[in-house]
Order: structure tokens, then C-alpha cells, then sequence
């Protein structure tokens, strides 16, 4: 390490960094302050960067290993300076964007087993080890290479391809069920590309110096799967600041979701509006505003047709998201009811659950009991948590009848955020575990 007693970092990551999106908010939160010079990102998607915490990063097209097929002299892989694009490059880059988000929404929408063996083929027969690459590890020359844990066979073949080439101290970070066979699928298709996953990323973990899991459930499990003992590394927040209380509840109730409506939650969404519509028949007691960059198409626009009691409000971006989290009654957290998503999910944690700690909101939480994010919020007093979706409108409908009682769970999930989530210290501990990678 030199100068600053931070080591240089670069993460390896599927997904763009972001403050809007849910990894790109995490990295955000726990690397904010880390010198900029000292972070750097490599990640295989068309969109550009939306944050002000890391300026170097190497950005691997889709879109472009696909056009390298007819033009050999594209690149597929770019160094992005996130301050300094130049206008004809920027525009180049956004054009490849557009495509690039066209395709990742295509694949999101329908994630048909053969589309995304067709990606993991175009991955395989696609250039992306270039000299470009290569050059980017290089110069950037990092100490740790912090790699996302992520589902996909070409990522992982991405992660141990830095790994080798930078010679650097390796960690694996999980966020989601990425490895786990619980999962519900009548495919033959999908049980062979997950068992070609799954070597993958035992390879990966085999590689890496320290394993990070999101919460103890994953740890306890993922420790078994994999012979390791992984640390937990969290969202923080800031819970040493007075918090204004808001001091009267709105008539109506203001009951607030931001976030994905995707992995089945719609549905659940869905049931809350039929139950508050139950419970407003004689007089409105309270409103859902949902605040999604989600489309809403076919079934899932059909489904809240007929509710009157759900308002869609659109996307919003960081600070529009406090602001409107501040102004809310209760914060909603919801999963899925349908088992194949559940299994999807069962070991994500919403770190979003630590921005309404951070609130002092009244956390509602929906969701089957084996969900790591519901047993956290229920272990924890954290919220007001409904396991069963059929009792969704009498549960709720005691929550809404009582302010004490959303008063009481607002100051419960503040207190969980300040006992496990302080940020400061979630940083030191992070800080402490890299200093120690690299004098071992």
C-alpha cells in the first residue's frame, strides 16, 4: 500500500455501477471516501456509470462482442474515464447503450433457458480477452480484486481470467443465491447449465483469499457448500444523527414501496392492494404508492387494473427516493408468493431494509418465513412482518387501526439499524479485513 493506507481496489462486477441500482447503491455506500485513484471497476454491460465515488473503469460489451462478428475491427471491451468521455466517444458508447439495454431487457423479460445459453455461447466464441484488457489490469495494477459473486458461467470465467492476469489478493463477495440447488425448475436445459455454473463458481471461491456473504443465513449455508468461513459485509447507514420524527401519521396512511416489482414481488403487491381495498370499502385509511423503474406490461398492468388503492408514481433517482421514503407512514418490503421465485430469492437480502432503518419508518414486511430478508426483519423486532399472504388484509388492517403500533416499529427497526448497520464501522471492519489480506 502507498500514500493513503487504502489498498487499491478493482471490483469485477455484471452489473453497471450505479446509485440507482441496487449494487451499484451498495458499492457506493461502502466505498464512498475511498480515494478515487485507488478504485477502479471492470463490468460486462452497455450501460455507463452513474456515480461520483470511482472515475476508472473497463467496460465489456454485449452488444459489441456481437458486432465484432461482422466488423473485426470493433472493440469489445473500452476504458471509460468517467470524467472525461469525449463527446464522439460518449456518443458511440451511449449508442451502444441503447442496443445493449434492448438486449439485457429482452433477456430479463423472457430469461428463456435457451437465450441464456446462447449468451454463455456468445461469450465463449466472442473476443473478449484482448489487449485492451490486459492493458487496463496493468496499468490499473491492483492490490485486491473484489469480484461480485454472480450466477453466470461467463463471469466467472471473467473474474478468474483478472485473478490470474493481476496476481493481486482475490475476494468473492455474494449477494444472492447464486450457487445453491434449492430452486424449481422442470428444465433439463436449466439443471445442465446450472451444474456447469456451479463448477464455476466453486472455481471462482477456490481462487479467492476471503469470501463475503450479505447475511448469516447465506453465511451459514455457504460456508457448508464451499469449506470456507465467510465474513458478513453489509449495507450501512448513518444512525448517530437526530432524526426528525414526523409527528402526526397522514390520513390517509401512506404506505410506500420503491423499488423492483420483478422475481414474482408484483404479485404480493397485488394482494396488499386488494386487501387495502377490502379495508377502505366504507373510508380510505390508507394508500400504496409503489415508485418503480419497472414497465408495467401484459399480465402484470392487467392484475392492478381494477385496484384503487395502489398509486404507480414511476422511477425515481437517489435523493428523490429519501425524500419520498422520508415523507412515507410505513416503508413496504415485500417477496414473492410463487415458490419458483422464492427459491430465487430465499437468500437476498433488500438493502434497501437498511435505508428504511435508517428512515426510522415503520418497516411493513410480506414474505414466506424461509426468505433470509423476512427472518432477519422478524428475528431483529425490526418490523411488522406478514408470513402469510392470506392474512394479509387482517394483519394489515391491525397495523393501520393502530399508530402506536407503527410509531413503536418505526423506533425498533431505527434501533436494529444502529446495533448492526453503523456504517463506520462496517468500513473499519471492511478496512481491517483487506489490511490483513495483504500482510498474510
Amino acid at each position: 500500500m502507498n500514500g493513503d493506507n487504502r489498498p487499491k481496489i478493482l471490483i469485477i462486477s455484471d452489473a453497471t455501477w450505479s446509485d440507482d441500482n441496487n449494487i451499484g447503491n451498495t458499492f457506493s455506500n461502502l466505498f464512498r471516501d475511498w480515494p478515487k485513484d485507488k478504485i477502479g471497476m471492470i463490468y460486462a454491460r452497455s450501460d455507463l456509470p452513474n456515480t461520483d465515488i470511482c472515475d476508472e473503469f473497463f467496460q465489456i460489451s454485449e452488444s459489441r462482442l456481437i458486432k465484432r462478428f461482422f466488423n473485426f475491427n470493433i472493440k469489445t471491451g473500452k476504458n471509460i474515464k468517467n470524467i472525461s468521455l469525449k463527446k464522439i466517444e460518449k456518443k458511440n458508447i451511449e449508442m451502444d447503450e441503447v442496443s445493449g439495454k434492448n438486449l439485457y431487457n429482452f433477456f430479463l423479460k423472457y430469461r428463456w433457458n435457451i437465450f441464456l445459453t446462447a449468451r454463455e455461447i456468445l461469450w465463449k466464441v466472442g473476443n473478449w480477452k484482448t489487449k485492451e484488457l490486459d492493458g487496463f489490469i496493468d496499468d490499473f495494477s491492483p492490490e485486491i480484486v473484489l469480484s461480485l459473486g454472480c450466477p453466470n458461467e461467463y463471469m466467472n470465467n471473467l473474474q478468474q481470467y483478472v485473478i490470474t492476469k493481476s496476481r493481486a489478493k482475490s475476494i468473492i463477495y455474494f449477494v444472492d443465491d447464486v450457487y445453491s440447488s434449492k430452486r424449481f425448475n422442470l428444465s433439463p436445459i436449466f439443471w445442465f447449465n446450472r451444474r456447469l455454473r456451479r463448477r464455476e463458481i466453486r472455481k471462482t471461491v477456490s481462487m479467492c483469499d476471503l469470501v463475503y456473504t450479505i447475511i448469516d443465513k447465506q453465511k451459514k449455508e455457504y460456508d457448508d457448500l464451499f469449506g470456507v468461513n465467510s465474513k458478513i459485509l453489509n449495507k450501512g447507514g448513518n444512525f448517530l444523527n437526530k432524526l426528525i420524527i414526523k409527528k402526526n401519521l397522514s390520513t390517509p396512511i401512506k404506505i410506500v414501496y420503491t423499488g423492483n416489482i420483478t422475481s414474482g414481488r408484483w404479485r404480493t403487491l397485488v394482494k396488499i392492494g386488494e386487501a387495502l381495498d377490502k379495508i377502505n370499502k366504507n373510508k380510505i385509511k390508507a394508500i400504496l404508492e409503489i415508485y418503480t423503474k419497472n414497465e408495467l406490461y401484459g399480465k402484470i398492468e392487467k392484475a392492478f387494473e381494477k385496484i384503487a388503492s395502489v398509486e404507480f408514481k414511476g422511477g425515481l433517482n437517489v435523493e428523490q427516493v429519501k425524500d419520498i421514503q422520508n415523507s412515507a407512514d410505513i416503508l413496504l418490503h415485500v417477496e414473492s408468493i410463487k415458490l419458483k421465485e422464492k427459491l430465487e430469492t430465499r437468500l437476498s437480502f433488500s438493502t434497501k431494509i437498511v435505508d428504511y432503518f435508517e428512515r426510522g419508518k415503520c418497516i411493513l414486511a410480506i414474505g414466506w418465513a424461509e426468505s433470509a430478508s423476512i427472518e432477519y426483519i422478524k428475528k431483529n423486532q425490526a418490523g411488522f412482518v406478514i408470513e402469510d399472504v392470506s392474512n394479509i388484509e387482517v394483519e394489515l388492517g391491525k397495523l393501520i387501526n393502530n399508530p402506536e403500533l407503527i410509531r413503536d416499529y418505526g423506533n425498533k427497526g431505527r434501533n436494529c439499524g444502529f446495533n448492526h448497520h453503523q456504517i463506520n464501522k462496517i468500513k473499519e471492519s471492511m478496512l481491517h479485513d483487506f489490511k490483513n489480506l495483504l500482510t498474510h
